[in-house]
């Protein structure tokens, strides 16, 4: 079940804000003789292999923030639901569970991931804290199939996908599993793939027109719209974080590649361009404003393993910019980044922070630096 649509530190609040900025994409690939989680620019260059396991790694999903994905990997017998950095490193179990548990979500304010589970017998939709604690089942549902768990931006309600009318139909239901609603009412098959970042949207994709292709419809059911219009198979359609884009699976050119389309459906291009099955996209938000940039490198700051003081001083800079960028004082939050440079490189030449670790941080902040100076 978990392969058969394949087949065929907190993070910050404030990285759901609309609009985002675009960063990378990652996908699964077989392209490596099994699957693995790839990351790639938005124009498919730099297709680079972050997991690298002989084991099954499927279904990223970016954190909020940008700075870690979530996963589904087999590498313990069953699927479990992993994390690491967007760098593929620090590679961690979360749901430790002897069941199937895959296709992870992250929560719009990074605090929260849902993800399918068979632990009671059925498919049904969980959601756990981001370190793995407190999961539970949401959809609850144990006459049928409920899968596919999608967030609102604004973290209130959840689009699932769910068999209780007979085929799969686009299911909404309120973040803490109440208020479950139909809201693709078709006897098609649907499956909900992203939410617009807006939140007015919601891709899907339906064979109602004979194969299955790209809708859009609005956030209440009304208005389904198809985007793609072709023989081939076209599923897993997710929103690029500015808005502006749409990037889905299709097997036009003879196996599933990744592809990318403006929102209205136009521009349709192949991004992956590999013989190896590419699937199952997710766009990566970057932050689009110095103040969220900053809030970036807080979190790449506390994860580091610096004494409690070392660590307090360079947050306190970094808040301390954060805030004169807040109240318009764009000089002095630049002299508070400066600061932290200075402060970076020293713990770098005394030997306390190694530079593989200190010198992203000097070169984060010297790019917040000349944008806040151009």
């Amino acid at each position: 079940m978990a392969l058969a649509l394949a087949l065929a530190g907190a993070p910050v609040a404030v990285y759901a804000a609309f609009p985002g900025a675009n960063g990378q994409i990652a996908f699964s690939s077989t392209r490596d003789g099994n699957y693995e989680i790839y990351v790639m620019n938005a124009d498919g260059s730099g297709q680079t292999n972050l997991t690298n396991h002989p084991a099954l790694d499927v279904y990223p999903a970016w954190s909020p923030d940008g700075m870690q994905i979530a996963f589904a990997s087999y590498r313990d017998g069953a699927a479990e639901i992993y994390v690491m950095n967007a760098d593929g490193s620090g590679q961690t179990n979360l749901t430790n569970h002897p069941a199937e548990d895959w296709y992870p979500a992250w929560s719009p304010d990074g605090t929260r991931i849902a993800f399918n589970s068979n632990r009671d017998g059925n498919v049904e939709v969980y959601v756990m804290n981001a370190d793995g604690s407190g999961q539970a089942n949401l959809t609850n549902y144990p006459a049928a199939v409920d899968s596919i768990p999608v967030w609102s931006p604004d973290g209130a309600q959840i689009a699932f996908v769910s068999y209780r009318d007979g085929t799969p139909e686009v299911y909404v239901m309120n973040a803490d599993g109440s208020g479950q609603t139909n809201l693709s009412q078709h006897p098609a098959r649907d499956f909900p793939w992203d939410w617009s970042p807006d939140g007015t949207r919601i891709t899907f994709s339906s064979d109602r027109d004979g194969n299955d292709e790209i809708y859009v419809m609005n956030a209440d059911g009304s208005s389904q719209i198809r985007l793609t219009n072709h023989p081939a198979l076209d599923l897993y359609a997710v929103w690029s974080p500015d808005g502006t884009r749409i990037t889905f699976v299709s097997t036009r050119d003879g196996n599933f590649e990744v592809y990318v389309m403006n929102a209205d459906g136009s521009g349709q291009a192949n991004l992956t361009n590999h013989p190896g099955f590419d699937s199952v996209p997710a766009w990566q938000r970057l932050p689009s404003t110095p103040q969220q940039a900053i809030e970036r490198l807080i979190v790449e700051v506390n994860a580091l393993a610096l004494n409690p003081g070392q660590g307090n001083a360079l947050s306190a800079k970094l808040e301390a910019a954060i805030q004169q960028l807040d109240r318009g004082n764009v000089a002095t939050a630049i002299n508070q980044l400066e600061a932290f440079v200075n402060q970076v490189s020293g713990l770098i030449s005394a030997g306390v922070l190694p530079s593989e670790e200190g010198q992203p941080l000097i070169d984060a902040a010297n790019a917040i630096l000349a944008a806040l100076s151009g």
